[in-house]
């Protein structure tokens, strides 16, 4: 995202070396849609009727994605389907005992990451904006975290039929496939698609479970999963959020009740060295949230924040990190420049 705010760009700048100051935190208390004296925001009229969360909470980004899309089927009368994930091993439906196992599997730690991120509920609408959560083709831009709106959705022929009164319904068998506009895109038009229309189909992903058979023996079987790898795109974690183009943002920086962001799921072994007295928040953290944004008329938070996590210093790791990259650059540049060519484009 490119600033435009140049007392937006001094904050990032000082939020990056961790040298946050006193009129800093000043101004982000403005942006506070909670403080009385948060600049005007009206969230019913364009663009802030179109603005997308940033949370470090995945309870948080669930509820909001899930409002937003309920939201959605009411305002636009749209029937909202249900699409259950389809388990088998063999290519046989899981058993009573079976299906035991698998749900005891997705309370172990790293479940989700062992499903490959195929959740076991999709919820699904014409109209509804989503999110790839998994590298389906490539070629097509069809890549992990590529952002859309649903333009249609291809049932199986022998999908029972129902009536567009019902608001909500539970498929019997996954779509054939959905057909998403992908907000940005670099692939040609397919054949007799609309431009930057692609067909998303269900992924298929194994994972394995323990389960007691005959006289109680333990034995590891694998389960494959098919089930459409996206997820709606109203609200995403800090993690989700980077390199993402979002025009208008609410950011959510409150300290999560757990002490871990979504960052520290996937990074753990490295990230928990950032992990201060604040709760799990890191500077990091912060920075990739608060960076989504081109300048303070582009963004709010969405509630009031703990200042010590603006207090709390870089580890030196990640301080050594950034001076090497800067090196890099340095290098890369006079090197480039050496060679008569322009560093304007380089440094942009």
């Amino acid at each position: 995202m490119r600033v435009t705010d140049p007392i937006w760009q001094d904050f990032l700048h000082h939020l990056h070396f961790g040298q946050v100051q006193e009129c800093h935190i000043h101004m982000l208390r403005t942006l506070v849609l909670t403080n009385p004296n948060c600049i005007l925001t009206d969230f019913d009229t364009s663009p802030w009727n179109d603005a997308c969360l940033v949370t470090p909470r995945h309870a948080v980004r669930r509820l909001w994605n899930d409002t937003a899309l309920q939201k959605h089927g009411r305002v636009a009368e749209k029937v909202i389907l249900v699409c259950q994930a389809e388990d088998t091993i063999k290519g046989q439906p899981l058993t009573l005992s079976k299906r035991y196992a698998a749900l005891k599997k997705q309370h172990e730690t790293q479940s989700r990451q062992c499903k490959q991120d195929l959740p076991d509920v999709v919820r699904i609408t014409i109209g509804m904006k989503v999110m790839v959560t998994q590298n389906i083709e490539t070629d097509l831009d069809i890549t992990n975290s590529a952002r859309g709106t649903i333009v249609d959705i291809w049932l199986r022929p022998d999908e029972p039929s129902f009536t567009e009164f019902q608001p909500l319904i539970k498929l019997k068998f996954l779509p054939v496939c959905i057909l998403v506009k992908l907000d940005r895109t670099r692939t040609t038009q397919l054949k007799d698609l609309e431009k930057r229309v692609i067909p998303v189909e269900p992924a298929c992903k194994p994972y394995r479970i323990n389960c007691r058979i005959g006289e109680g023996n333990i034995v590891t079987r694998t389960v494959r999963r098919r089930q459409f790898p996206m997820t709606p795109a109203y609200a995403f974690t800090d993690y989700r959020s980077q390199g993402q183009t979002i025009a208008n943002v609410i950011v959510d920086i409150a300290t999560p009740p757990t002490g871990r962001s979504s960052l520290g799921l996937f990074a753990l072994s490295f990230w928990q060295k950032l992990m201060a007295s604040t709760g799990g928040l890191s500077l990091f953290n912060l920075y990739v949230a608060l960076s989504q944004s081109s300048g303070r008329s582009s963004i709010r938070l969405l509630r009031d924040f703990d200042i010590k996590v603006f207090q709390a210093g870089h580890c030196p790791e990640l301080l050594a990190e950034n001076d090497r990259l800067e090196e890099l650059n340095e290098v890369t540049l006079q090197e480039w420049k050496s060679a008569g060519r322009d560093t304007g484009s380089v440094q942009q």
